[in-house]
């Protein structure tokens, strides 16, 4: 069979006329991708509600219905299903007992030869088929392409399948797609979607080798490239049940031993303990590819108390290598097939999760001699693939000349009389393929001649798989004088058409079969052979690399580039787009994101973000009620973090040091996928971090080795990804949006317009001590309680860090469901520790942080001078928008208006750095075009008049960049100089505002001060730096000063006092304006307007006496 499966008629003329995307899935033994193909190029969708790009492919069954995903997933019970890819389509007995019914947690029946699934409701047992299962994942993956991307109805969709599936799994595939309200138009081989995701847009040629190990399957191609998106397969091979799951059945046998051994318990048949430890176990797993050891914990109800092991990276190995072995001896062997030798590979693309396993990448680097290329998400790759082949099937613009060529992985024939299968299309045929063969009668008088339609490799007709009969009526005469052509042809549908003609008659007889095209599982491997080499690796020298957007944040950070004309964003080594903003230290080495999580408490530090460029006296608050497992220390009246970093030795760090552990990290993981040095970037802050955080952040980011060319606000940032994704012309209409940026430690608000390209902050405002982190510490606080009350114990440092992590999940937990449990076991305390949590619960106890979000949101329109009316869309930006208590508040708030959710609000701060970076690095050429932004001025600009008075030049919240002017006199014939000092506030008094501390000098005319007209201007950048110019009209002397108003800069707060107080006390500020002006007047002996100040004694003089 091809590699592709696909119903051409029911695809588009190629006009693009579809206005919904087809979609792509990935649908995986253990975990399930959805892309779609918009603007040119493949993306894959967020499910918004877990922020999660790959999904569980696991579905509970439940009274109320059944739920998909991580909750499933959580879920020990024995209706509790997965595996559905290792069931569907195959014959019970194919079903391999030995390595899957043992360590299931469900129970697999045989129904009329059909393996199904058995679950209990009501008490009563009932049957599941696989292909209900797979429905149900196929049904949330459409779900998540409607909700969160594409906004409208999804019907069509391209399903990739292992290139080994039978004809029947294939079909059953195609079944849960019809059950799910998908018509499957195309069925696409994982290598070949690979392949088209490595290649797509690249325009190079080359032979490239896919090397597909995923949860549940090996999937091997060799596959040549031509410039102009042309793919040829060349050979398929793999192995149907080889996978991460058996890697894990591996580990997970040696640990049920271990059990068995050490704790006199055999858990073989207790479902929930199988269920619990097969996730304990895959953790683990995920864990050793970034180190070198971890443990395995788990509470044994059974016998009633905690087990822990520890796993090394070398034990994992040493487990699992014959299979990884397996693994790599398929590689000579389709290698061989194609026709091609190891030399002769260009590239080695390494796709699925279980690439990720060291030793695998290691024996297959070992057997190439060169590095395999990893710049792909191996997770992802799949259904970025499907996105591509799906456009190409609806004639979409920019997929119409992607050209995929497969070959005939079996040979097609027809079964001679001596049982003798007559190949008519060998194996390894480029598709489509059209071959004739010429056969004759065997018998006198012979009136039918029955060909029977084989596919196989063997040279016996009988130990190959009969396709079908095709009869045809012919002549009686004498054997050997009746010729008839027996006609095959192969298209890329799959589809073997065959045509049988009687030459002298004419009498011709059709027939259709969908070939099945592969070989089964113990066919190939009995033709695997073993294969060494001893070649080493070449690494390539890195390049200069192009700047790249990082969003550091309070939990977890994301780096981005722009390049391509897309933003791609980087995958860390645990397979994650989002890196946990922690740093561990064990036995004097760091580790940073998950790895860091996983170690002991006391060696773990975070919260960076919530330290950096603060006073150490500003900090003393934040850690009350923060349950730190680390101290902060006064070093020189700043915050200092005093962390275990081995046994009995304890080392300070300042926050910088700690955020740039995590920067470093972030600029190493770019530089492993782009294969190119970083030193630049642009790092994303809160909208009201003060100069001073601003200042600590951006030496964070010279400690990692990143020139920080520029910050930009977080919520501009995420309205920059909302413009680029609503794929705005320059001629669209107004609209006014509100960024709602919730995270896991600061809010973010802004109020901005877009108007075609242009983009403009309105206002902004925000809580730098506020956010998910917030909501962990009051359902931990409370959980405390709860255990203090009904255990009578303390939890220690160490606890209370386990504590936290079960704290986060149930919060996550609870966006999905009314009501979750809440388990964990404390080791330490021999405490197996079980609640439920509702979701009232959880927002009674966040009521006043959720509303405290709603009375900034009501300040920044006020200051923006916009109403709720006026806000066309609300945009949700970072993880903790999430809960469904925000959202629905959000949604009261703006009159019933939806927030919009089809951005990843994980994702959209680091989307907009990308670009931003991208423009500033001469990277995004064709984004100069797309994105013009525009800030604001936090405060009034202006300079100090007579009398002590306040003229403003720039008028608070004026788009920036800008240019302002104002002219003024002298205030004195006998004046020969005017101060220009720069004032920022919002008081008519310049002592009530806040001194810039920059002035300078203008020589004036000795005229009277109606002749001497002095022209000021304010000039504002990009990049906010302010130019303050004044120069005498007539007579061309000038002077200037260059201000950063982020030097000395106000902190959120301050600008927030500031303003508060201007409101408050207008009526009183006017009583002192009265009273400044008319002590101008009497000096000057004559009503005038407010005056730049005069210099030299004059001035000093005119001071005093007001």
């Amino acid at each position: 069979m091809s590699g592709v499966d696909v119903k051409t008629n029911s695809a588009a003329s190629g006009t693009g006329a579809d206005t919904v995307p087809t979609i792509g899935i990935d649908l995986g033994t253990t975990y399930s991708v959805v892309g779609v193909f918009r603007s040119r190029k493949p993306e894959i969708v967020s499910d918004f509600e877990t922020g999660k790009r790959i999904i569980p492919s696991c579905v509970a069954f439940n009274e109320m219905g059944c739920t998909v995903g991580q909750t499933a997933k959580e879920l020990a019970s024995t209706n509790t299903l997965y595996d559905a890819k290792r069931l569907i389509g195959r014959p019970y007995e194919e079903v391999d007992a030995d390595r899957d019914f043992i360590n299931w947690s469900f129970t697999v029946r045989n129904d009329g030869g059909t393996p199904k699934y058995e679950i209990e409701r009501d008490g009563m047992p009932v049957l599941v088929a696989p292909e209900v299962v797979s429905s149900k994942v196929l049904a949330t993956m459409k779900s998540i392409a409607e909700n969160n991307c594409l906004e409208e109805k999804v019907s069509k969709a391209v399903i990739t399948v292992p290139a080994y599936f039978s004809e029947s799994q294939r079909e059953a595939t195609k079944t849960a797609g019809r059950m799910a309200g998908l018509e499957v138009i195309g069925l696409l081989n994982e290598p070949a979607a690979a392949a088209l995701a490595y290649g797509y847009g690249k325009h190079k040629e080359g032979t490239v080798v896919i090397f597909d190990l995923g949860g549940g399957t090996l999937d091997l191609a060799v596959i040549r490239m031509t410039k102009g998106d042309d793919f040829r397969l060349l050979a398929y091979g793999g192995d149907t049940h080889l996978g991460g799951q058996d890697f894990d059945n591996v580990l997970l046998n040696f640990i049920l031993k271990d059990i068995k051994d050490t704790m006199k318990t055999n858990l073989r048949d207790d479902p929930e303990a199988l269920h619990m430890l097969r996730q304990a176990i895959e953790l683990a797993k995920r864990k050793l590819s970034t180190k070198p050891q971890t443990d395995v914990n788990a509470y044994i109800a059974r016998a009633k108390k905690g087990y822990r092991k520890t796993i090394t990276r070398g034990l994992f190995e040493e487990l699992c290598l014959p299979l990884f072995k397996k693994a790599v001896d398929l590689l000579p062997v389709v290698l061989k097939e194609a026709k091609v030798r190891k030399d002769e590979v260009d590239d080695v693309v390494l796709v699925g999760g279980s690439t990720r396993i060291l030793k695998v990448q290691a024996m297959v680097r070992d057997f190439f001699g060169k590095e395999p290329v990893k710049s792909m998400n191996p997770d992802e790759a799949v259904a970025l693939g499907a996105a591509i082949w799906a456009a190409k099937l609806t004639g979409e613009q920019g997929a119409k000349d992607v050209r995929l060529r497969d070959v005939a992985s079996l040979s097609l024939g027809v079964a001679d009389p001596s049982g003798v299968m007559a190949v008519i299309i060998p194996r390894g045929a480029a598709l489509p393929a059209a071959v004739t063969k010429t056969f004759t009668t065997t018998r006198d008088n012979q009136e039918e001649a029955e060909f029977k339609v084989c596919q196989g490799l063997r040279a016996n007709w009988a130990d190959n798989h009969l396709l079908g009969f095709l009869t045809l009526t012919i002549p009686a005469r004498r054997k050997g004088t009746v010729d008839i052509d027996a006609s095959f042809q192969l298209d890329l549908d799959g589809v073997l058409k065959v045509t049988a003609k009687e030459r002298q008659s004419g009498e011709t007889a059709r027939a259709e079969f969908q070939s099945e095209g592969r070989q089964s599982t113990q066919e190939h491997r009995n033709r695997c052979s073993s294969a060494t080499s001893t070649s080493t690796a070449i690494v390539p020298a890195l390049g200069s690399g192009p700047v790249i957007g990082i969003d550091l944040g309070t939990t977890y950070s994301v780096a981005a580039v722009y390049q391509k004309g897309k933003v791609e964003i980087f995958i860390n080594d645990s397979g994650s787009r989002t890196t946990p903003s922690v740093v561990g230290f064990l036995n004097g080495d760091s580790y940073v994101g998950e790895a860091a999580k996983d170690l002991p408490a006391c060696c773990q530090v975070f919260d960076a973000k919530r330290l950096i460029g603060r006073s150490y006296n500003d900090t003393l608050a934040l850690g009350a009620g923060t349950h730190w497992p680390f101290m902060v220390i006064e070093k020189k009246g700043n915050p200092a973090i005093r962390v275990v970093v081995k046994e009995n030795v304890k080392e300070d760090f300042s926050p910088e040091e700690i955020s740039a552990m995590v920067l470093k990290n972030l600029k190493e993981t770019a530089e492993a996928s782009l294969q190119k040095n970083i030193s630049r970037a642009v790092v994303t802050v809160p909208a009201f971090f003060n100069e001073r955080q601003r200042e600590m952040t951006k030496q964070a980011g010279k400690l990692a080795g990143l020139d920080v060319i520029a910050m930009i606000n977080e919520p501009t940032a995420a309205a920059i990804a909302y413009g680029l994704d609503k794929k705005k012309g320059p001629n669209d209409a107004k609209k006014t949006i509100f960024i709602y940026d919730l995270g896991g430690g600061t809010f973010d608000v802004s109020v901005m317009t877009v108007e075609g390209n242009d983009f403009t902050v309105l206002a902004s405002g925000g809580d730098t001590q506020l956010g998910g982190q917030d909501f962990d510490a009051r359902l931990m606080n409370a959980l405390l309680q709860e255990i203090s009350t009904n255990h009578g114990v303390m939890l220690d440092s160490a606890s209370l860090q386990d504590l936290r992590r079960l704290c986060e999940l149930t919060k996550r937990r609870l966006s999905s469901h009314p009501e979750v449990p809440a388990s964990q076991f404390f080791a330490r305390h021999a405490l197996n520790f079980q609640t439920k949590v509702t979701r009232a619960r959880f927002e009674d106890l966040c009521s006043d942080l959720f509303k405290k979000t709603l009375t900034i949101a009501a300040d920044v329109l006020a200051s923006a001078k916009v109403s709720v009316k006026d806000i066309h869309e609300v945009v949700l930006v970072g993880g903790s928008t999430r809960i469904p208590k925000v959202r629905i508040m959000l949604r009261d708030f703006f009159d019933g208006k939806e927030p919009r959710t089809s951005i990843n609000p994980d994702e959209a701060v680091a989307y907009g750095a990308a670009v931003h970076a991208a423009m500033l690095g001469g990277g995004g050429g064709e984004l100069s075009n797309l994105v013009k932004l525009k800030d604001v001025t936090p405060l009034s600009l202006g300079i100090r008049c007579e009398g002590g008075i306040f003229s403003p030049v720039v008028p608070r919240n004026t788009p920036i960049p800008c240019t302002m002017r104002k002219t003024f006199t002298k205030p004195f014939e006998a004046a020969t100089s005017v101060v220009f000092r720069v004032f920022q506030g919002e008081r008519p008094l310049t002592k009530d505002n806040h001194d810039l501390r920059k002035e300078f000098v203008l020589p004036v005319s000795p005229l009277p001060p109606k002749d001497v007209h002095l022209d000021c201007e304010f000039v504002i950048d990009g990049d906010g730096l302010l130019t303050v110019r004044a120069t005498e009209r007539g007579r061309g002397t000038s002077g200037h000063v260059t201000v950063n108003p982020k030097e000395g800069a106000l902190s959120e707060q301050d600008v927030k006092d500031m303003i508060e107080r201007a409101e408050r006390l207008k009526h009183l500020d006017a009583l002192d304006l009265q009273r400044a002006q008319e002590a101008v007047r009497l000096l000057n002996r004559a009503p005038q307007p407010a005056q730049p100040e005069q210099g030299g004694r004059k001035r000093k003089r005119i001071q005093k006496t007001y």
